[in-house]
């Protein structure tokens, strides 16, 4: 529902209406019983029928007075700021309070009749000032849609009220004793007593309908928290946990209270608390830092789990005070792209480099880059003999001599069939020395798929510019072809 200019309780619901409601008649209960006193008190019955006429326009002007104050302080519909609001309903509740109290004129005496004309003059000339001076606007003045600031959730005017019902019966009861104006003040009192207990029902009853829904949130909240696939924590500065959900014994296998007051550093593998140290240490430090990470924590049973951390640090958050993080675990996603990286760049039967891994490390190597380019002898006459295992065997026992053979900094690789090749640190004559490593350990009889083999293999190197190994395998193919050759005259 749209508030409508002027209307207080527009936008609020039947509970808000009520009490309301509630709280406006306790109010104006009080000031129907000081009415009643001024217009039942003797004198004015002996001041004329003028008298009796300014103290009901008093009066009125009283109750208006009252509507104002209650519009003012409970609705928090102000057109004014709450310094400027004061002195003018200050000012109209003594104007009232004169007008009813003077039971004619030229009653009184002059000084307290200037006091009650003047006095509210200058509260409401000086209103306007306090208003620019203190540059509060009321809630008119507020863009649509922006709600205003919090306060007090609850509001001292109708408890004020019973106050004043009580200093008006105390008062007419000094005054005549237990004549009319007493038993108004004390009637006046009974019901603003009776209402003030309604409303406290009525409060007794939201509270409870509160907890209940405060109730259901939290039984909402810890379910979701207990079914869920996350680690939801926060951390204090130090890195200590003040808060784990209960996810961390299914991802982690530790109870959520074990994990209290303890740092989630003890359990993160060394090689990346050693890369995150940094981040870490900004993201705990730094009020509002965000950080999102992949790390390897260690379960309960001594294995190691990838969890994806997303952590924002709400230590200026009230209520909060720490760094919050909710960790996925991304074990198998991460192991998943880790074999297909790993396909990527190596040969499937022989686990050794591909083409594309081989040729990727010849263009990053500085300067000169030396290649060996390995072909086997006779590999088509063991398939046709043995089958395809019998020679898929032999191609797994050439890439293990040429991991034996290879140093540290060597690139074998498998570059399609029968044909390998070795990326060799070290320049042309590092080549010349692991090509015969490489032969010697071929010509070696192996056992390989139940048959006793002895795989031949002939070999070229080259080495030149790194920036085109294109241009490098075909000159190492040229010399193997050429070492083929001249195996094959000595042969026949």
């Amino acid at each position: 529902m749209r508030r409508r200019p002027g209307d207080p309780t527009g936008s609020w619901s039947g509970g808000q209406r009520l009490r309301f409601l509630l709280d406006a008649t306790i109010v104006n209960s009080a000031a129907a019983s000081v009415a009643w006193c001024l217009m039942t008190r003797p004198s004015l019955a002996s001041a004329g029928p003028a008298a009796i006429a300014t103290a009901v326009v008093g009066s009125g002007v009283m109750f208006c007075a009252v509507l104002l104050a209650v519009k003012l302080l409970l609705s928090g519909n102000s057109p004014a700021g709450t310094a400027a609001a004061v002195p003018i309903t200050a000012a109209t509740m003594l104007q009232a309070v004169g007008t009813a109290l003077l039971p004619a004129a030229g009653a009184g005496d002059t000084g307290t009749q200037m006091i009650l004309i003047i006095g509210p003059c200058l509260m409401l000339l000086f209103s306007p000032r306090i208003q620019l001076l203190t540059g509060a606007p009321g809630s008119f003045a507020r863009p649509v849609g922006e709600r205003p600031a919090r306060g007090r959730r609850y509001s001292v005017l109708p408890y004020m009220a019973t106050v004043v019902c009580a200093a008006t019966l105390v008062a007419a009861l000094a005054a005549g004793g237990l004549a009319l104006p007493a038993w108004g003040a004390l009637a006046g009192l009974l019901v603003n007593v009776a209402l003030v207990v309604a409303r406290q029902v009525l409060a007794l009853a939201e509270n409870n309908r509160l907890l209940d829904r405060l109730d259901e949130r939290e039984r909402r909240l810890e379910s979701l928290l207990r079914h869920a696939s996350e680690i939801t924590s926060i951390a204090t500065p130090d890195g200590r946990f003040t808060y784990v959900s209960p996810a961390v014994e299914k991802v982690l296998g530790l109870p959520a209270a074990y994990a209290l007051d303890r740092s989630s550093l003890e359990i993160l593998h060394n090689d990346d608390k050693a890369r995150l140290a940094g981040d870490l240490a900004v993201l705990y430090s730094t009020p509002g830092a965000q950080l999102t990470y992949q790390g390897r924590y260690r379960r309960a049973d001594g294995t190691w789990r990838w969890l994806e951390v997303v952590a924002v640090n709400l230590s200026h958050e009230p209520g909060i005070g720490g760094v919050v993080c909710n960790s996925r675990d991304v074990t198998e996603s991460r192991e998943l792209h880790e074999r297909l990286r790993y396909q990527a760049d190596h040969d499937e039967l022989t686990g050794l480099a591909n083409r594309r891994r081989f040729t990727a490390g010849v263009t990053a190597a500085a300067g000169d880059a030396a290649v060996l380019l390995i072909d086997l002898n006779g590999f088509k006459q063991i398939n046709d003999t043995y089958g395809h295992g019998a020679g898929d065997a032999v191609l797994r026992h050439v890439a293990d001599r040429l991991r034996e053979c290879a140093g540290p900094d060597d690139v074998p690789a498998r570059l399609g069939g029968d044909e390998f090749a070795v990326l060799v640190a070290g320049g042309d004559a590092a080549a010349g020395r692991l090509a015969a490593r490489i032969r010697e350990a071929l010509t070696a009889p192996a056992e390989i798929g139940g048959h006793r083999l002895t795989v031949g293999a002939s070999i070229g190197a080259a080495c030149g510019p790194a920036t085109d190994p294109d241009q490098l395998l075909n000159a190492a193919d040229l010399r193997m072809y050429a070492e083929k050759q001249r195996t094959r005259t000595v042969a026949s």
